[in-house]
């Protein structure tokens, strides 16, 4: 009985155990869903381009910096935890790599003395049938995007999900639209008349851009001098739920069915050829 009962013990032991572990794995994934990714964007362009950009995710805790300057390479910088993270070159990497390979072969040469003239095209046949097979799956690939373009333009409610697309993309750029926008655009032509008709043509769209972007026209040189602040935040949940309200689309699920079917039929048509 004590052996029973010290058995039960340690299977509830383990259940609480797995209980706190089932609990902090929902919880981890409450956190990853609901914590928004905080962006920010600094673009300045008049002789020279400045960009910056910052993602920053758990409460900083992770982040990421990305900084451009003319004609300079981008630099960018990771934080886990507040540590920064150095990722090895690229070219430091190849470098590496080529050398290694050099000195593979070398050793490869040398051992290589040995082989016959058989072998040699026995390697180069091998060669040849990777290399073939690898076009055979590109070009597999290529036929499928061809032929989902295909099914597309075919689609008889071809229009209404269009229209529906279109409205979702708007209603998409109002989640990620970020919070704060601020725009500078100055625009000048050799031609003051051509400055003109730009301004004349903005001016048609100032209702849609009043609000947060001013545009000038420089009617004395030419020139065109950007600046834009940006700083906004998205949580993860709110792109899976766009994901599935677009796919949940009358017309998208009639596009999807009709591919289902014509693959469908395609497998079918084989396999009774066969």
């Amino acid at each position: 009985m004590e052996i029973l009962h010290l058995f039960m013990i340690v299977l509830k032991f383990i259940g609480i155990i797995i209980a706190i572990l089932l609990l902090l794995l929902l919880l981890l994934i409450l956190i990853m869903l609901t914590v928004p990714i905080k962006y920010k964007l600094d673009l300045d362009k008049e002789e020279e381009i400045y960009a910056y950009t910052s993602f920053k995710w758990l409460f900083s805790l992770i982040s990421i910096n990305m900084e451009y300057h003319n004609s300079q390479e981008l630099n960018i910088k990771y934080k886990i935890l507040g540590i920064p993270i150095k990722p090895k070159k690229k070219m430091e990497t190849r470098r590496n790599s080529r050398n290694s390979h050099k000195k593979i072969e070398k050793v490869e040469n040398r051992k290589a003395n040995n082989v016959t003239t058989n072998d040699v095209k026995a390697k180069k046949k091998s060669k040849g049938i990777k290399k073939d097979t690898k076009r055979k799956v590109k070009s597999k690939r290529n036929l499928g995007i061809k032929k989902l373009i295909k099914q597309i333009r075919s689609y008889s409610y071809k229009k209404d999900l269009l229209a529906d697309t279109m409205v979702w993309i708007k209603d998409f750029i109002k989640r990620i639209a970020p919070n704060n926008l601020k725009i500078y655009l100055e625009i000048g032509k050799e031609d003051p008349a051509d400055t003109g008709y730009i301004m004349a043509t903005l001016s048609a769209l100032y209702p849609l851009y009043y609000s947060f972007a001013n545009i000038v026209g420089n009617y004395e040189k030419e020139c065109l001098y950007v600046k834009i602040e940006a700083d906004g935040k998205i949580a993860l949940w709110q792109l899976i739920y766009s994901i599935i309200e677009y796919i949940r689309l009358e017309s998208v699920k009639d596009l999807i069915k009709t591919v289902r079917t014509s693959r469908r039929e395609k497998d079918n048509g084989r396999k009774t050829g066969k």
